[in-house]
């Protein structure tokens, strides 16, 4: 009734003032302050279909984003261990900055060039991207279901963000070896 009716009203106020909401700069550049990726949200909207914006939060900024939206959805994450969010009904995809700024150069360097750290770094940044866009794919679906799909389609995002197929069998591997036994367990149910 009507105490429902305040509730709906104050959430329609709060809203634009949430981080998430907030329009950033858009720029393929790589920066240490937040900023949208124009490059990025070529590839989002052509992998899922729908026009996709991704946004790339620095550190101090991600942490805020992730405090308001655990306040606005009663929920508990904590921001050292969230990598990405997809928010569907908004058409975002939110990213770390220095994975948005890694991916942006990729068409630019040689992957096989990067010592092991930098290979996990770049293999990790791009399948949290690809698991965000599965999100779109799978709005219903568990965060195993999103993983699995994304490892399927990261050759694809690899391929978009100028790997080749070596590249991509790269990434394949690391993320096999090291980056998939790292997640948490509610990542890592079996792919059918």
């Amino acid at each position: 009734g009507a105490i429902r009716d305040d509730l709906v009203r104050a959430d329609e106020l709060l809203s634009p003032f949430l981080l998430s909401r907030v329009e950033l700069r858009e720029t393929n550049e790589a920066t240490e302050e937040s900023r949208g990726s124009t490059l990025l949200s070529a590839i989002a909207s052509a992998h899922t279909g729908e026009d996709v914006v991704v946004l790339c939060w620095s550190d101090r900024d991600w942490r805020r984003l992730i405090h308001e939206e655990n306040a606005w959805s009663d929920g508990h994450d904590d921001a050292g261990l969230v990598d990405g969010m997809a928010f569907v009904e908004d058409g975002r995809v939110h990213m770390l900055l220095p994975d948005c700024n890694l991916l942006g150069r990729l068409r630019d360097e040689r992957l096989a060039d990067r010592n092991r750290e930098g290979l996990i770094d770049a293999t990790r940044a791009v399948t949290v991207f690809a698991h965000e866009l599965q999100h779109f794919r799978l709005p219903e679906g568990t965060e195993a279901e999103v993983e699995c799909a994304a490892v399927e389609q990261a050759a694809r995002v690899g391929r978009d963000l100028g790997l080749d197929g070596e590249e991509n069998e790269l990434i394949h591997e690391v993320y096999g070896e090291t980056v998939r036994p790292e997640l948490a367990a509610e990542y890592r149910r079996p792919c059918s």
